[in-house]
């Protein structure tokens, strides 16, 4: 059974050729009802000799062009419940333990924003989202570095195309990407607790540099850990620094979770409460200054 849907967001190694803006962006282009340059969960599903259910499909109901993708939560059997329609830049591929790794393009550049027109169509309350994260090899560290994050639930019913802004928090500006992980799914939820038949139209996704965007300078030098990691209730984070006084805790939209004091330099974090998925924490001193930035799972 392919368990773990929502929880853990996995880059995957392949990485599809582009700079600037991500590949079809306005969903033009189809291939074996796929959108080229977009991974989902039904080319994953296809892709091991399972049924497509239908989740990410071409629809005439666009905003601009000839086309955009049609995001809905459709319930698969081999998944043990809902599983929501998604487009990710870069392919989906099955990971150990049953977990999806969603894939990411190369990428350069240092976007402030992404807009996107959207329609949705929620069954009772359902929320979809959309996020973004910007990375780059660290060949020092030998392992990869999280630029910049951003992202937004979308709520409520909206019957005709809108546009969405949504503004990045750059962790360490002035450094071009060289790869993104662009979502769109039509649920926030887990599989467990996601329903059938929510729909989210997505078209015209463009990403933009210049204007505004929330800045937080990282400092390199120190050393901070996060275990166990991914987490399912509890996590201890701890830092090497004698000034580390303060872990903040964002979520991959940006907005800040909570901050937490450090006693000795660990602290220790009841994560039964979080949604399954990626957060980003900085440890700052006493004063509020950033020393060390990473990241950590949770998935239950």
């Amino acid at each position: 059974m392919i368990k773990k849907l929502l929880s853990v967001l996995i880059v995957a190694v392949a990485l599809n050729a582009n700079a600037q803006q991500v590949q079809n962006p306005g969903f033009e282009l189809w291939t074996s009802s796929f959108p080229n340059g977009w991974g989902s969960f039904d080319q994953m599903l296809v892709g091991l000799g399972q049924p497509n259910p239908g989740g990410t499909t071409q629809t005439t109901t666009k905003n601009s062009g000839t086309y955009a993708a049609l995001l809905t939560s459709q319930t698969v059997a081999l998944a043990g419940g809902v599983v929501p329609g998604i487009a990710v830049t870069g392919p989906v591929v099955l990971g150990g333990g049953g977990a999806p790794v969603l894939g990411r393009e190369a990428f350069a550049g240092q976007p402030t924003s992404y807009t996107f027109y959207y329609e949705f169509v929620p069954v009772g309350t359902d929320t979809a989202f959309t996020q973004v994260v910007l990375s780059k090899w660290n060949t020092g560290m030998n392992k990869r570095d999280t630029l910049a994050i951003g992202g937004v639930v979308i709520g409520g019913a909206v019957g005709t195309y809108t546009q969405k802004t949504v503004t990045l928090t750059w962790l360490k500006p002035m450094t071009n990407s060289d790869s993104i992980q662009l979502l769109f799914a039509s649920t926030k939820h887990n599989t467990s607790s996601a329903v059938a038949g929510t729909k989210f139209y997505v078209d015209d996704v463009n990403m933009i540099s210049g204007g505004s965007s929330v800045q937080t300078l990282m400092a390199d030098g120190s050393f901070v850990t996060a275990y166990p990691n991914p987490a399912s209730t509890m996590i201890t984070i701890s830092s090497t620094d004698e000034k580390a006084k303060y872990a903040k805790v964002y979520d991959l939209t940006g907005r800040l979770v909570n901050t937490y004091e450090l006693t000795n330099k660990l602290t220790k974090i009841d994560v039964s409460s979080y949604e399954n998925g990626m957060y980003i924490y900085i440890v700052t001193d006493e004063h509020g200054n950033n020393i060390h930035s990473a990241k950590f799972n949770v998935a239950k």
